[in-house]
């Protein structure tokens, strides 16, 4: 994981594992992501590792991965890692995700790079297939009525903290 992560800060080339889905699922409707994102970069503080994932709004390597994109709706989000273990384990906990990978080399500012930080979460912009079924159908398909957790919604660009570094 620490080479991994070493060799994308340095501009090496690196294999990034993402994690992609609607926009509005995984940056607000997917309560527990944040706590498990926040969790990941305290745990890495406190054994002096680089932090080694990323949330990438509208991510702009999808433009190069036609196979990828057409089977996610847009604004999409993604969760990127450079250590495989953790974005299996991300994958089982969001389970409506798609999960590839790719190989890169240049900064990860540079690889990492977002069409748009702060897509519009609208349920609109899902396409048929992505859309919840309305009422009573909405929870025998397996969705939720509502948001559930005993806390209140997070802000609203909460992944800022999870974002890229800027380029140089």
């Amino acid at each position: 994981e620490a080479e991994a992560a070493a060799g994308a800060a340095a501009g090496g080339a690196a294999t990034y594992y993402f994690v992609v889905a609607n926009a509005k699922f995984m940056l607000e409707e997917e309560e527990h992501i944040v706590e498990v994102l926040r969790e990941r970069k305290r745990h890495l503080g406190e054994k002096g590792l680089e932090q080694s994932f990323w949330v990438v709004p509208e991510p702009a390597f999808l433009d190069q991965m036609p196979d990828v994109a057409k089977r996610v709706a847009r604004p999409c989000a993604a969760i990127v890692s450079t250590d495989k273990q953790w974005l299996d384990f991300i994958k089982l906990r969001m389970d409506r995700v798609l999960k590839a990978e790719f190989t890169a080399t240049g900064a990860v500012a540079d690889v990492l790079k977002s069409n748009n930080t702060h897509p519009q979460l609208s349920a609109g912009n899902r396409t048929a297939e992505a859309t919840p079924p309305p009422g009573p159908e909405r929870l025998k398909a397996g969705y939720k009525q509502e948001w559930s957790a005993v806390y209140e919604k997070y802000d609203a660009t909460w992944w800022d903290a999870f974002l890229p570094p800027e380029s140089a």
